[in-house]
């Protein structure tokens, strides 16, 4: 069974917005309205701002990142990097080099991203974001002990980051150690009752360790969480399918198909099951 990291950019941290400033000239006042606006979910809006507070002051760092920020928002990762560049030139901070690593991340450019995240870390070793998304990048090259090491930070930072430990679950899981997984399940579980994913992958541990029925009961939670969570009803269907519970399972396929949800892989997985019953 698949396992899910969170590996969106939406579930690593967003790219980091600087705080409005005093205001007390005009371009801080074109800043603080576009970081205001920016705040409500009006990125493009932002950015006339930031446009506005640029033109007043061609060496404001804080209106660039913004900008960058802004347009990383809206998809446009490209004219976002040359934002973060001008800012990192202005006033090379541990945050610009995040938001930029980000940026690359979505271009797929993970070695600069690698690149700019360490850089993070040398100019600001308590930056949790920093090794939160480096982490990420490790656990998608496979490192899974770098991105163990990288979570502990994290959480050495953060204790009550929920998504930290749900994802340290899902390395340790990948390194054979499915005890300490569940352990770091249940913790974001207590950190996160509704956080429908980490109960998705406790279950899919239980299901390794043949406790069918636990895995169950964890996706019919993680369902009524999010109803509309793909992932929980395949990995119930699985479940199901090994407990005998043929009815239910094709009552998931069925929901699965009307979610739009190719079952043909899941299907043959089935099968494969049932003809080794």
């Amino acid at each position: 069974m698949k396992r899910h990291l969170i590996l969106t950019l939406a579930a690593s941290i967003a790219a980091l917005l600087i705080a409005a400033c005093g205001g007390t000239n005009e371009a801080e006042r074109f800043f603080n309205d576009g970081v205001e606006i920016q705040e409500l979910g009006f990125p493009k809006e932002a950015i006339e701002q930031y446009d506005k507070a640029i033109l007043e002051d061609p060496e404001f760092a804080s209106a660039y990142m913004n900008r960058g920020n802004a347009y990383d928002t809206l998809g446009e990762p490209e004219r976002a990097i040359e934002d973060y560049d001008e800012a990192i030139r202005l006033d090379p901070q541990a945050v610009a080099y995040v938001n930029r690593g980000i940026a690359y991340d979505g271009l797929g450019q993970l070695e600069r991203a690698f690149e700019d995240y360490d850089e993070a870390i040398k100019l600001d070793p308590e930056l949790a974001g920093a090794y939160y998304n480096r982490s990420i990048l490790n656990a998608k090259k496979g490192e899974y002990q770098f991105a163990v090491e990288d979570l502990d930070r994290v959480i050495q930072l953060n204790p009550g980051d929920a998504q930290a430990y749900m994802n340290r679950g899902f390395v340790r899981d990948n390194l054979g150690q499915p005890e300490m997984a569940l352990e770091n399940y249940n913790e974001a579980i207590r950190l996160s009752p509704r956080f429908a994913m980490a109960y998705v992958n406790r279950s899919i541990v239980y299901l390794d360790m043949g406790n069918n029925e636990g895995a169950v009961d964890d996706l019919t939670v993680a369902i009524r969480i999010d109803p509309q969570l793909t992932q929980a009803y395949a990995s119930r269907v699985i479940a199901y399918t090994l407990l005998g519970r043929d009815t239910e399972a094709e009552q998931d396929l069925v929901r699965l198909e009307d979610l739009g949800f190719g079952r043909a892989m899941l299907d043959a997985e089935v099968a494969r099951i049932k003809a080794a019953r």
